[in-house]
């Protein structure tokens, strides 16, 4: 009952983690009032004479705050298998990159690149990697595995072919959705998820 709560817990965190970052870079943009989807990046959201840097660091710094337990979960959900847990691993380690970011602006210079770069790599890199162990899920599944493929291919094909800017902002989006959709899917399929 105890792991029931806890797992039931984290699935609702990744869930609210999504939509308070979702909620807060809407205000940002609106209070930033010079920022533009798909030519600045999120970053400029955070820079120190922002109009919204307040309300999109506070987001970031939240969002990755209800991740960390998010990830323990996804780690729960998945067959005991080194794919899986490398997978949900390397997610939970983009959540402390994620918290970087906030603690970090783009004023910082390096750390925040670094914080960056390291959200990216890692968080996209985990959806691939737990493709295989979602597919094998009972929670997850093929709608698990072809969401997490999506997700992760999706802002790669994008970096490719448009700006960088524009493929942050769909990486973050696509992100979102991806929380949110596996958040869903824990809490609607809780019933078969895997216990110890």
């Amino acid at each position: 009952m105890k792991g029931e709560k806890l797992r039931r817990l984290g699935a609702t965190f990744g869930l609210i983690g999504a939509m308070a970052f979702a909620v807060l870079w809407t205000l940002a943009v609106i209070e930033d009032g010079a920022w533009v989807f798909g030519v600045d990046t999120l970053s400029e959201l955070g820079r120190m004479d922002g109009g919204g840097r307040d309300l999109f660091n506070a987001g970031v710094i939240l969002s990755s705050l209800l991740w960390l337990p998010f990830a323990y979960v996804l780690l729960l959900a998945f067959p005991r298998t080194w794919l899986g847990r490398t997978g949900a691993v390397m997610f939970m380690l983009s959540a402390f990159a994620l918290l970087a970011i906030g603690l970090f602006p783009i004023d910082t210079g390096t750390p925040h690149t670094v914080a960056s770069w390291t959200f990216f790599i890692l968080s996209l890199s985990s959806l691939l990697v737990m493709v295989a162990p979602m597919w094998q899920s009972d929670v997850f599944g093929r709608l698990g595995a072809i969401s997490s493929l999506i997700a992760s291919l999706l802002p790669l094909a994008l970096l490719l072919t448009t700006s960088v800017p524009l493929a942050e902002a769909m990486a973050v989006i696509a992100l979102m959705i991806w929380a949110s959709i596996m958040s869903l899917m824990m809490l609607f399929n809780w019933n078969i998820v895997r216990v110890g």
